[in-house]
């Protein structure tokens, strides 16, 4: 492995165990050099000498790492389309209409990301995310120049409107976000909510503001990572030579929490909906719970977000339904139900109406598969930007 990923080789030993393996790990990042065995796991990215070592041996690869799909190995990695898709509905739902996406480097991995977060959101809001990411900008500092980094990170907050919603590529890099945000005096998360990726509780656990996360199932690739080796070594039939696994779940910290909108009578609105979903409550429920005109409050609510309330609620409760089918075993008709669906032919036209698909053809791809995608620097401002 290129570089050491715990919850990688946490899935791998499961599975040895499991399977009764003769299990061998090479630490110090150097090739095996007279070593025999059955098959090879590994992680790598720009290492040549890795690279050569597993492309010219005689025994069965499996790789784990997404950076690569030039290289004609079978593969178990995560969904980074996904990863990005799942954390623009979980930032919408929240109330946010302004979303922004930091990555420190802007390899593979992390135009995927984008792509995911940045076409869901575009499709859900109408807007555009706006892009901090050092590369775009032709930041000439080294990425371990925090002084520069924390500057231009300071800058560009500055320069967005608030409240904002942050998804990082990674913990590390939301990590760099909360404290660039703090070191200019802003609220995490009223002023600026921060999403990361991996669930890592060194950053995640410990920072000032504690770090929300998507849950990429990084002990699952690992596993899957075995469990397709193992088919290759005993010469079993593969259904799939390259498997992406979706991320899990949404860990949530202060670094999220609450509803939002720049308005205190829509964040009213949009609390009192996040509370009621499952109740099959409406507009008039709601005007009646918090004492408000109805008449009012629609217009109130067109202007200062930019959508109906009756708009925000459909997509309120389609957003919570797909990651409740993507996240949990549940039931659809349960889900339908807890999202506040009138029966199950209502939630399953909705569904489709907005994802274009069927709730059971999405809860179908546990594991699913997405074409390689390589971006130029052009493509990815047209993506931020939408320009020609």
């Amino acid at each position: 492995m290129e570089w050491y990923d715990h919850p990688f080789r946490e899935g791998i030993g499961r599975f040895a165990a499991e399977h009764k393996w003769i299990l061998n790990v090479n630490d110090g990042y150097t090739l095996p050099d007279g070593w025999r065995g059955d098959g090879i796991i590994t992680y790598f990215d720009s290492r040549k000498d890795i690279i050569d070592y597993v492309t010219n041996t005689s025994v069965p690869v499996v790789n784990l790492s997404g950076f690569r799909p030039d290289i004609p190995i079978p593969s178990v990695t995560g969904d980074n389309i996904g990863i990005g898709e799942m954390a623009a509905d979980f930032l919408l739902q929240k109330g946010f209409t302004r979303a922004a996406y930091f990555s420190t480097g802007f390899h593979r991995l992390q135009k995927l990301r984008l792509h995911g977060f940045a076409n869901r959101w575009r499709r859900e809001t109408g807007n555009k995310i706006m892009p901090i990411v050092p590369k775009l900008d032709r930041l000439c500092a080294p990425a371990d120049d925090w002084t520069a980094l924390g500057a231009y990170i300071r800058e560009k907050l500055a320069a967005i409107p608030k409240p904002i919603a942050v998804f990082a590529y990674c913990d590390y890099d939301a990590a760099k976000i909360e404290t660039a945000a703090l070191e200019a005096g802003l609220r995490v998360p009223e002023d600026v909510a921060i999403l990361g990726v991996d669930n890592d509780p060194l950053v995640c656990e410990n920072d000032i503001v504690p770090i929300s996360s998507v849950c990429h199932d990084r002990t699952r690739i690992g596993y899957e990572g075995a469990a397709l080796l193992e088919k290759l070594m005993t010469g079993k039939a593969v259904r799939s030579r390259n498997i992406r696994i979706m991320p899990t779940h949404i860990e949530e910290r202060a670094s999220t929490r609450g509803v939002y909108s720049d308005d205190p009578l829509a964040q009213r609105v949009i609390a009192y909906f996040n509370a009621h979903m499952a109740e099959h409550t409406g507009v008039p429920e709601m005007c009646d719970a918090l004492g408000i005109n109805r008449r009012r409050i629609e217009r109130h609510f067109a202007d200062r977000v930019g959508h109906p309330i009756t708009y925000y609620l459909r997509r309120l409760r389609i957003s919570r339904a797909y990651q409740l089918i993507k996240e949990t075993d549940k039931r659809l008709g349960d889900i339908a139900g807890e999202c506040g669906f009138a029966n199950a032919q209502h939630f399953s036209n909705a569904f489709r109406a907005a994802y274009g698909l069927p709730p059971s053809k999405l809860r179908s791809r546990a594991v699913s598969s997405h074409p390689g995608h390589g971006f130029s620097r052009r493509q990815a401002w047209r993506l931020l930007y939408g320009r020609q």
